[in-house]
């Protein structure tokens, strides 16, 4: 696979969303996080678990500053959840139609682990 380079006179990759005003940029960024985080309450048993535990909700994330009231997740609490509810633990938003008639070992043979991009096995 062929790689393109930005030619040199040209150092935008996406000019039109790189040059966007300050305004709009923010109104993307609030329109993008309030669209995740919508996303993840409602269809991710650990993100509704984690926002109710600090009493908040997507609805009320009105300004791009809201978003320090949601809570930081650490390696930890993936780990744990992902023991506790293997394979994938309850964080994945979405829904397999498949997965009622998955026969999951008690003793798996392998640990399930996802990785972005690559095709390491572990």
């Amino acid at each position: 696979m062929e790689r393109r380079r930005v030619a040199k006179k040209n150092s935008y990759f996406l000019k039109k969303m790189e040059t966007l005003p300050v305004e709009a940029i923010k109104a993307l960024q609030f329109e993008k996080t309030k669209e995740t985080l919508e996303r993840a309450y409602h269809k991710s048993p650990f993100y509704r678990d984690l926002f109710d535990k600090a009493r908040v909700k997507p609805e009320r994330f009105r300004k791009l500053e809201d978003i320090a009231r949601f809570p930081f997740i650490e390696k930890q609490d993936l780990v744990k959840d992902q023991q506790e509810h293997p394979p994938l633990g309850r964080r994945v938003c979405l829904t397999f139609p498949w997965w009622s008639s998955v026969v999951i070992p008690s003793k798996p043979s392998a640990r399930l682990t996802r990785y972005c991009g690559t095709s390491t096995i572990a």
